[in-house]
């Protein structure tokens, strides 16, 4: 085995784990007493893995058998198995005390390896409930309202008030600020959800993450608490100005601009086509500091929305999406102090594409919430509809057509779901992403016209939701980034993997 080979077998086979997070832990049946342990992972492997014991506690000894172990993973316990203590460490804490290191080997004896990274494809129960909570809330309060703001355009601020009560706008920030400190993975499920009663509103709601995704990227700890304590505490909507009328899939084209003078940034530019422009408490601006330098000046800058010099132009009149507030804006001689930017000067771009390649999880999964809907109104129509004498559900070419949906749903669904997993993990998956956000968009579409295509002159016409999912699909094709970009970012990926 090559010592390339050797790392990429190592690479795969282990896995770190923040043991500060809570996110891996192993529960410990004591031999003798039956005490149960509880114990943050710090390292795990497929034969054995190690965690801290405090200095105090006389269980551990080189060689003791332990006649019970579970490894849980937030709350799910991922399996069982028997271990013996291989070795224990007395090391320096990182705050300064002593602590152990206890290593131990999975097997009574130290040979049965546990299944630790067996496939698993079902939910967790605390992942379970928050589906299920969150496909009620969007029965009762997004689709009775949904073909009301399609037609008026009008902000649901109604629904956005409830998802901020139930806690949607904070699920994914870290506890230690107020949120739910849970993953991307939970927020994929939680968009597909929404995105089932209507996307435009969903959009409204989960425009948030890509808005605070900068600082929790790359924010100093005072500049988080600042801002992220207050918007868990109160309703607070943030937005990304990135894209202006010159400047969209390519970024070095960006022409806002960032002088300093003194203590403060001013900025000078417009934005266009920033969802929740026109109703954002906050704004991360990216702006360029030498136009010149390209996507390496781009800086990103957070500032209130109210702050002087900055201008709301008009709304967009979309095809589609119609309940999301889409607008441009323009800074004119903004101040933005010091301690406002982002990340160092030169760090905006990036920092807008790993805030994006985050974000593209959730317009993937949001895609199959609409997929979904389209399929099961499809489903209901050719049950009842009654042609040649017979329900349209008894001809076999509807049912291929159904049987090609429900496929590319799942399909879709499994691909939002690896892309979220593995941001999670702490792995690369700028490729995962892409390929999610790239394959999902042409699902959605595909299946939207297919399932109108079964509707037939209903699926037409304005008294039936078809044509509202239709229009909304398509911006799943154009927003956080086209095709050919994605196409280029897994070709990118790619070659990388290969060597080239």
């Amino acid at each position: 085995m090559t010592g390339h080979n050797l790392a990429e077998r190592r690479k795969t086979v282990r896995k770190m784990v923040d043991g500060a997070n809570g996110s891996d832990r192993i529960e410990i049946l004591l031999p003798v007493s039956n005490e149960m342990l509880t114990r943050d992972i710090i390292d795990i492997s497929q034969t054995g893995l190690s965690f801290m014991a405090p200095v105090g506690e006389s269980y551990f000894l080189p060689g003791t058998p332990l006649p019970g172990i579970a490894i849980v993973n937030q709350g799910s316990k991922l399996n069982h198995s028997t271990a013996t203590v291989k070795h224990v460490y007395r090391i320096q804490t990182p705050a300064g005390g002593d602590s152990y290191k206890v290593g131990i080997q999975f097997g009574a004896n130290g040979g049965t390896k546990v299944d630790r990274f067996v496939i698993n494809f079902e939910l967790s129960p605390d992942q379970k409930n928050l589906r299920d909570r969150v496909r009620d809330f969007t029965q009762k309060e997004i689709v009775p309202v949904a073909a009301q703001h399609d037609r008026t355009g009008e902000f649901p601020w109604d629904v956005i008030r409830k998802a901020f009560d139930l806690g949607l706008f904070t699920i994914y920030i870290p506890k230690k600020y107020g949120g739910g400190g849970l993953g991307v993975l939970e927020t994929a499920i939680l968009t597909e959800e929404l995105a089932a009663g209507c996307v435009g509103i969903t959009t409204s709601i989960m425009i948030n993450v890509l808005g605070t995704a900068p600082l929790l990227i790359a924010g100093t700890e005072e500049q988080k608490e600042q801002f992220l304590i207050p918007y868990c505490r109160q309703l607070t909507l943030a937005s990304f100005c990135f894209t202006e009328p010159d400047a969209g899939s390519d970024p070095s084209r960006i022409s806002t601009r960032a002088e300093l003078k003194g203590d403060h940034y001013i900025l000078n530019g417009v934005k266009h086509f920033i969802t929740n422009g026109g109703v954002a408490d906050y704004y991360v601006v990216f702006a360029t500091i030498d136009k010149s330098l390209g996507t390496k000046g781009l800086t990103a800058f957070l500032t209130p929305s109210k702050t002087a010099g900055i201008k709301i132009g008009k709304a967009l009149d979309k095809m589609g999406q119609r309940a999301s507030n889409t607008a441009e804006i323009f800074f004119e001689d903004v101040k933005v102090p010091v301690e406002n930017r982002i990340g160092a000067e030169g760090e905006g771009y990036k920092i807008a594409l790993q805030s994006i390649s985050k974000s593209r999880i959730n317009v993937a999964a949001g895609s199959v919430g609409i997929a979904r809907t389209a399929m099961e109104h499809a489903i209901r129509h050719v049950h009842k509809r009654v042609q040649f004498n017979q329900p349209l559900a008894n001809f076999q070419y509807v049912h291929f057509r159904l049987a090609d949906m429900a496929t590319q749903i799942d399909a879709a669904r499994l691909m939002a779901w690896r892309a979220a997993w593995a941001h999670d993990q702490g792995r690369r998956y700028a490729k995962e992403s892409s390929m999610a956000k790239d394959f999902n968009g042409d699902v959605v579409m595909k299946v939207t016209s297919e399932a109108l295509d079964l509707l037939g002159g209903y699926g037409y016409s304005k008294d039936y939701p078809m044509e509202k999912l239709m229009r909304d699909a398509k911006l799943m094709q154009i927003y956080e980034g086209p095709s050919p970009i994605h196409k280029t970012i897994i070709y990118r990926e790619l070659a990388k993997e290969y060597g080239f």
